[in-house]
């Protein structure tokens, strides 16, 4: 079993990303695709559907919607797959607590230490 872990892809500051990334899950021939945040608002999510399983957190530039109707997307959660155990926190990190910001909700440092502990 393979897994291929990216991050911060931003695909609507690239535009030719999917390509690229679906040439480089063919190349490392990975059974899974880990996303570890900031996809973009993109328009390809279903391309990359059809050819690997994705587990996903959201970061602050996402849209969580789309990721939660077409990934399995972690916020404090673990899945086990083949028996390797995953997890992930989603969000954002606010000193503050301000709970959103542009739609994405933000947890305080001790809330993340919480979740991960439970992880």
């Amino acid at each position: 079993m393979k897994m291929l872990i990216v991050s911060d892809l931003h695909c609507e500051k690239n535009p030719n990303i999917f390509g690229w990334l679906e040439k480089l899950i063919e190349k490392t021939r990975a059974d899974y695709l880990i996303g570890a945040g900031d996809w973009g608002e993109c328009n390809e999510y279903p391309q990359l559907l059809s050819k690997r399983q994705v587990i996903a957190i959201y970061g602050n530039h996402d849209n969580i919607k789309e990721l939660k109707e077409k990934y399995t997307l972690l916020d404090g959660d673990v899945v086990e797959v083949n028996g390797v155990r995953i997890g992930g926190i989603s969000g954002i990190i606010s000193p503050k607590g301000t709970p959103t910001k542009t739609g994405i909700p933000r947890k305080t440092p001790s809330q993340y230490i919480v979740m991960a502990n439970r992880i």
